[in-house]
């Protein structure tokens, strides 16, 4: 995968970072590839240390710099468990570390002098093992810091090593670190081969604002994955306002709560001037990529439905024209899901993907709207061994719409009807098993199935006016855009709506489980994280923090696990309603707040199995476990959709316990049925 790319300032080359995952080895690579744009040729490879972990267990993306004179990239690199700064020729003859600070760096700017500013970590290395140590010897405070479901130490990958991990304020806050990771950010300058010296006052303040780095600044986060381009082009400088976000009633503002403007450098200049084009205000996302050279143009890049726009808009006449149109996504971070593309002459350099396209760096001509590719990580997976791509529009009963990312079996259009898997939650770029990567779509195309990715991301999801959003109406919205995919595919005589597989990552967890307990006419299911809003998961989980704020909403009070309170639905207290059978893929730090679920389950002798991945988080990016996971989910759904056994020796004890689920489920007195007859896999096993 390609997960970020820069320009560099002579506009002639553009390094890419890539992350290659090796399940020999259980390891996650990071390369810098630096390519010439004048020919498409690699000119130097750079090992890019080993790869940093955000929050959730996914690979933080961050950018390189150029020096100025463009024969350098500059980089942070984990290596012997410490994060600093490094560099590399261009050609990737020379490589070396630039810092050997006592804590870990969290962001830097090269300046158009050469000389290089950091900020560090406000704790050292060794002041952070040494508060480790000490809560180990006393004790730990059980505060609001504390983040349910972790382990209480070594709780969390945090540069090459298990650090103990907090919320560096409290649960609400969303920031985590580790301890000590509430100082304030030290910023340092360098030149040359001079000692560091410390910055102080309104440098040091313009810094940390220009870099989006805070006080306190997580170090595991590092600085934001790409740099916002240059907007100041001689006399006149851009911008992006936030203005409010249209919401479905209408109006001039922007859907994207976004707007492009500029303004001239002038003392006393008139107000900005913004972009009042329907390209502008109709986008879910817009981003400036910059201005154009030797023009009085800027060029944006907008999203809309899953379709990428790079458009011009020409000052002087205030008229904006579309230069290119793309299925699926351009960027310049996380396989081009994030970060506006950048320029090169006169011409974008982004990462493209779609949903039957991998992530690849392609240049886009700003006159011609000519697409080249520059660089394939990918040359020897050919597009005909994927499936064919289109989408559909999904509603639901408020009026709600979203669009569903359909992948079918390349070939012959009339075939029996298939059976369908449903995978969710954000659907952009390209699709490898929904958000979680975890139920692998175009490997299900291959075996013959139809998959859907219902996109439930904000961006996305179009509200209707006055539509009141609570727990309740999202898991009700879901429900509904779920079964609208199943409707329509069935309609068009694409899929058997009696196989049907739904499977859940994340917020789509939470749909998932809610949906079990309220229909039947999933016939397996699959999820991948925490998710089932029960009463452990107000208690001893840190997938749901809101628990409080949700009574206060609803004029409940606590306790969490009144049966009459905010907890009614409770997918656990509504375990006899399930018919589904369900499979459990989950990290360890997740999977206490499915316990309640599974022991309900269980409990009523409902088909379920649970699967515990040790040190996994959100993301698990173990290799082998990732692999794992699409194994089991795949055997899951040929067990339960088509009465394909797993095979092989090690598999003798898993399709055992899966007959006998099997039995149990079609044992069900009728008036407990999941359809209106015997399932399929019921009626199957029996012509066996």
């Amino acid at each position: 995968m390609i997960s970020v790319l820069a320009v560099a300032p002579n506009q002639q080359f553009v390094v890419i970072r890539v992350e290659h995952q090796d399940t020999a080895s259980t390891t996650t690579g990071l390369t810098w590839r630096v390519i010439d744009l004048r020919n498409g040729e690699t000119t130097g490879l750079v090992d890019g240390g080993d790869p940093l972990w955000n929050n959730n267990g996914g690979i933080a993306g961050e950018a390189p710099q150029w020096s100025p004179d463009s024969n350098w990239i500059y980089f942070r690199k984990l290596s012997g468990r410490e994060m600093q700064i490094w560099r590399a020729q261009r050609d990737g003859t020379q490589v070396s570390q630039v810092t050997r600070d006592e804590a870990d760096i969290v962001g830097f700017e090269i300046e158009g002098d050469g000389a290089l500013i950091y900020a560090a970590a406000g704790a050292t290395r060794r002041e952070i093992k040494q508060a480790e140590t000490a809560e180990y010897e006393h004790g730990v405070l059980m505060d609001p810091t504390v983040i349910k479901g972790f382990p209480i130490s070594s709780s969390f990958p945090v540069n090459g090593r298990m650090a103990t991990y907090r919320h560096l304020e409290n649960a609400m806050s969303g920031r985590r670190g580790t301890l000590l990771g509430g100082q304030p950010l030290r910023v340092m300058l360098q030149i040359g081969g001079k000692a560091p010296t410390r910055l102080g006052g309104e440098d040091a303040r313009a810094f940390l604002v220009a870099s989006q780095l805070s006080p306190g600044f997580s170090a595991a986060s590092g600085i934001a994955a790409v740099k916002p381009p240059t907007l100041d082009s001689g006399d006149l400088v851009a911008s992006i306002e936030e203005v409010p976000a249209l919401d479905g009633g209408g109006g001039q503002w922007p859907r994207s709560g976004k707007r492009p403007s500029w303004r001239s450098r002038e003392e006393g200049a008139t107000p900005p001037t913004s972009c009042e084009d329907p390209v502008c205000l109709q986008a879910d996302l817009i981003q400036i990529v910059g201005w154009r050279a030797n023009y009085r143009e800027l060029v944006l890049q907008t999203e809309t439905l899953g379709v990428s726009r790079l458009a011009i808009w020409n000052i002087p006449t205030d008229v904006v024209r579309i230069v290119a149109e793309e299925q699926g996504v351009l960027g310049s971070a996380e396989s081009g899901t994030v970060g506006a593309c950048q320029l090169a002459s006169d011409q974008a350099i982004c990462i493209a993907a779609a949903a039957s396209l991998p992530p690849r760096v392609v240049s886009i001509g700003l006159e011609t709207g000519r697409v080249d590719s520059v660089f394939d990580p990918n040359p020897n997976v050919p597009v005909s061994s994927l499936g064919v791509s289109s989408k559909i529009a999904l509603t639901d009963r408020y009026g709600n719409t979203t669009v569903g990312n359909v992948i079918l079996p390349r070939g012959p259009g009339a075939t029996p009807l298939r059976p369908l898997v449903i995978t969710s939650y954000t659907c952009r770029g390209f699709l490898q098993g929904g958000s979680g990567r975890d139920v692998p779509e175009h490997v299900l195309a291959s075996l013959g199935y139809a998959a859907v990715c219902v996109d439930l991301g904000g961006s996305v999801v179009r509200r209707a006016p006055g539509f009141d959003m609570t727990p309740v109406t999202a898991d009700l919205s879901a429900l509904d855009f779920f079964q609208n995919a199943v409707d329509a595919l069935s309609d068009a005589r694409l899929v058997d709506p009696d196989r049907v597989a739904l499977s859940g990552f994340s917020g789509s967890t939470t749909h998932t489980a809610y949906a079990l307990t309220v229909s039947r006419k999933f016939t397996a299911a699959m999820v991948t994280t925490g998710g089932s809003f029960d009463a452990v998961a107000c208690y001893l989980t840190a997938n749901y923090r809101s628990c409080e704020a949700r009574a206060r909403q609803q004029g409940l009070s606590r306790p969490y696990d009144a049966r009459d309170g905010i907890l009614r639905d409770s997918p656990a207290w509504n375990a006899e309603k399930i018919r589904t059978p369900l499979l459990m893929q989950l990290p360890e730090a997740e999977y206490p707040g499915m316990m309640q679920l599974y022991g309900a389950l269980q409990e009523y002798d409902r088909a379920v199995e649970m699967y515990v991945f040790a040190d996994a988080y959100h993301y698990k990016n173990n290799p082998r476990q990732r692999l794992a996971v699409y194994d089991r989910n795949v055997e899951w759904i040929n067990f339960w959709l088509k009465g394909i056994e797993p095979t092989g020796v090690d598999r003798e004890a898993q399709a055992a316990r899966w007959r006998e689920m099997r039995d149990r489920q079609c044992a069900l007195p009728q008036d407990e049925r999941a359809h209106d007859r015997l399932e399929w896999y019921c009626i199957a096993s029996q012509l066996h």
